[in-house]
């Protein structure tokens, strides 16, 4: 390689550097945003007063509870995360459940609705 060529080289190796550089510090910067909004959700999710619980769309079972349901329906959390739709409602409310809860999977407003436990 001639002088000039090396020297081209090394600019273009600085600016990857630089580039490298600026990508390392803006994913910090998203996974510490990411830590807060995580730290935010845990906080208000377990210190709702409302219970709240999280199911999978598709099988329909929780994989998370807060303190709230928990104290509502008598289950611990490891119980919780063991129950289903279909195990927490009776069995003439399911098909109404289950349509509300495929209109939430879409993203669709719910209007309150008052249930039986």
């Amino acid at each position: 390689m001639t002088n000039p060529e090396l020297i081209e080289e090394i600019s273009a190796l600085e600016e990857r550097i630089k580039d490298l550089e600026h990508s390392e510090s803006e994913r910090k910067r998203a996974e510490e945003a990411l830590l807060k909004s995580e730290e935010k959700f845990r906080t208000i999710f377990n210190g709702a007063s409302d219970g709240i619980l999280i199911a999978d769309i598709a099988t329909k079972k929780f994989f998370q509870g807060n303190s709230a349901i928990c104290s509502m329906l008598g289950y611990t959390k490891e119980e919780i995360e063991s129950l289903a739709i279909y195990d927490i409602h009776p069995s003439k409310d399911i098909s109404h459940v289950l349509d509300e809860f495929e209109k939430q999977a879409r993203g669709e407003k719910l209007l309150p609705k008052i249930c039986r436990y």
